[in-house]
């Protein structure tokens, strides 16, 4: 009997869930060596107009492998948030742009969590 093949991105979810207990795109971007940690800290302390400016990789790719990830985890019964980022320093400033690609930006503004009631 062979194993099912699991492709790229549900291995990569399935890594964060076991290690985070969540997903958030922020984590996988990070994982995945798209995203250096020093460009997400200069994006929240205001530095950056969008952090999608300085991912590595083509952009389109990004939003396909995030939306691949969202679906998964909406096949799974995860629960969707949205999450927003605002300055570290200003807790009063508005929330920050992953992107002014609406579509891209929407992906990474959310987070799964499983339910509660879900073993």
């Amino acid at each position: 009997m062979s194993t099912p093949v699991i492709p790229p991105v549900q291995h990569q979810v399935d890594r964060l869930l076991l290690e985070q207990g969540e997903y958030l795109p922020l984590e996988f971007l990070l994982q995945e060596g798209r995203l250096n940690y020093a460009d997400y800290e200069a994006w929240r302390n205001g530095e950056l107009n969008t952090l999608d400016e300085v991912l590595f990789g083509d952009r389109e790719h990004v939003q396909q492998q995030l939306t691949q990830a969202a679906d998964y985890l909406q096949r799974l019964g995860w629960e969707r948030e949205t999450v927003s980022y605002q300055v570290w320093l200003n807790d009063h400033s508005p929330r920050l742009s992953f992107s002014q690609n609406n579509a891209l930006d929407r992906c990474f503004h959310q987070r799964y969590r499983k339910p509660q009631d879900q073993p």
